[in-house]
């Protein structure tokens, strides 16, 4: 029996002579450690040891002997649960070296340790090698998250680990920063192509969820060219998701030259890889307020509706029940009205399409069209309407003065000038190169027919109809539907 219970002692004692893969002595630790690594022949690694880890442990007294005993023993245990030099020793180093060299409170070391103790417990292995991945990339290069294509950062301010269940990051005074990964560049320092920022902005960082819980911050418009002392919003609070690449706010306030009072409104950005110049729509802000006036947007040129940015350019914003309006003037007198639902005011033109427009003539009388193309192209002072091939776009132009429905696919006007010229787009065939006009008392009996259909009733006759039953001399669109 005495030589079974020796024998037994003998075989724990080999086991943890196997184990006991780094030593207590921290000139064995140093060197163990490098000959572990040396397998994985990284440059950088030797560079870590030698410049950094090395004069910590044996120049100084920087790291108190109970933290160098408490890493020597979780080192071990990493090994026992058979985990590898690399990634995960490595990465656990790392952090504490980089959690004693940044002078982080007890209370922030002790959080971090407790995370990785609870995270040892878990027969998940893969959520400490998460949790430790993400710590060196965070003491490395303050990269909270990545995946394939971006990558989330926090630059600058203090920071500190909490753990209450689990483990977050608590960050302020710094700036949260999105990028985009290019895959195509060799170049370490050139491998983002695009970047999302909330300058000096506070959160919590919950590195199990990926979710950032965000205090303050101001988002600006400066890389798409607008001058970020001028464009600018200021935020209050504000969530995300690190596994995508974009943010949204709600109750921000933009300054812009626009406005002399910040604007209240709704933040959104992205990062992205930009192809082309016409992709940079982000950042966008967009107001609450439906209603705004801004008089000279443009030369000549008042605009009445809500606030929209989208990149650098300024885009008219309504609904179809409070659509946004431009009004270009002569003088106090109006030259045409335009509304729609989005209306770009781009430096060189202000365009949109399904817009409906009142072109003003001087005696008084007025073209219309319920929802065309239009160009007012500020440099030249040509104002284009296209009438499209679809939706409302089919309707005619109606002219009050002579009393017609004009059927033409293109009118342009020179702003100053007495002639509207009606023509065509170009790269339009031969067979549509047809204007036609009506009178609007003109009957057709074969249009008004083909107005039928295959219905039993004559859609009109159902109307008046319907009026006459109720005495109703005005309907709407919903009971003219039943």
């Amino acid at each position: 029996m005495k030589n079974l219970f020796v024998l037994a002692v003998f075989i724990f004692s080999a086991h943890l002579t196997i184990s006991q893969t780094y030593s207590n002595n921290r000139e064995k630790f140093v060197k163990e450690f490098q000959k572990n690594l040396n397998e994985f022949g990284k440059a950088e690694f030797n560079e870590f040891i030698k410049k950094e880890l090395e004069p910590m442990l044996l120049e100084s007294s920087e790291m108190p002997e109970e933290t160098f005993t408490r890493m020597v023993t979780t080192c071990n245990l990493l090994v026992t649960k058979g985990m590898g030099t690399y990634p995960e020793v490595f990465n656990y180093v790392f952090s504490v070296y980089s959690l004693v060299k940044t002078k982080q409170s007890s209370g922030s070391i002790n959080a971090w340790n407790s995370a990785v103790d609870k995270l040892l417990e878990s027969r998940n292995v893969k959520r400490f090698t998460e949790f430790a991945s993400m710590s060196a990339g965070f003491f490395s290069e303050r990269r909270l998250t990545e995946v394939s294509t971006f990558a989330w950062f926090y630059e600058g301010g203090t920071y500190e680990f909490l753990y209450t269940d689990k483990a977050f990051i608590r960050v302020s005074n710094g700036n949260l920063v999105c990028r985009v990964l290019d895959s195509q560049s060799s170049i370490k320092d050139k491998k983002y192509v695009d970047s999302l920022v909330i300058y000096n902005t506070s959160g919590e960082y919950d590195p199990a969820l990926e979710k950032w819980d965000g205090r303050a911050g101001k988002v600006d418009w400066a890389k798409v060219g607008l001058d970020p002392s001028t464009t600018f919003v200021e935020i209050k609070g504000y969530k995300l998701s690190m596994k995508t690449s974009n943010f949204t706010a709600d109750s921000v306030a933009l300054t812009s030259p626009y406005f002399e009072k910040p604007v209240i409104g709704q933040v959104s950005d992205r990062a992205f890889k930009v192809n082309r110049e016409g992709d940079r729509q982000f950042p966008q802000f967009l107001s609450y307020d439906k209603s705004l006036k801004i008089k000279d947007i443009r030369p000549n040129l008042n605009y009445e509706g809500a606030f929209s940015l989208k990149g650098n350019t300024f885009v008219g914003a309504g609904t179809t029940a409070q659509p946004a309006k431009v009004t270009l003037f002569n003088g106090v007198k109006p030259v045409f009205t335009a509304r729609g639902t989005s209306i770009y005011l781009a430096p060189e033109k202000v365009f949109g399409s399904n817009i409906a427009i009142s072109y003003f003539l001087k005696s008084g009388d007025s073209i219309t069209h319920p929802g065309l193309n239009l160009n007012y192209f500020t440099e030249t002072k040509i104002i284009e309407f296209s009438r499209p091939e679809v939706g409302l776009g089919q309707a005619p132009f109606q002219d009050s003065y002579h009393q017609l429905e004009m059927y033409v696919p293109l009118v342009v006007i020179e702003e100053n000038g007495n002639t509207m010229q009606f023509t065509y787009e170009k790269g339009t065939s031969q067979e549509q190169r047809v204007a036609r006009f009506e009178s609007k008392d003109f009957f057709d009996s074969k249009l008004y027919d083909q107005l039928q259909g295959l219905a039993s009733v004559h859609p009109l006759v159902a109307i008046h109809n319907y009026s006459y039953k109720y005495d109703k001399t005005t309907i709407t669109e919903g009971e003219c539907a039943t």
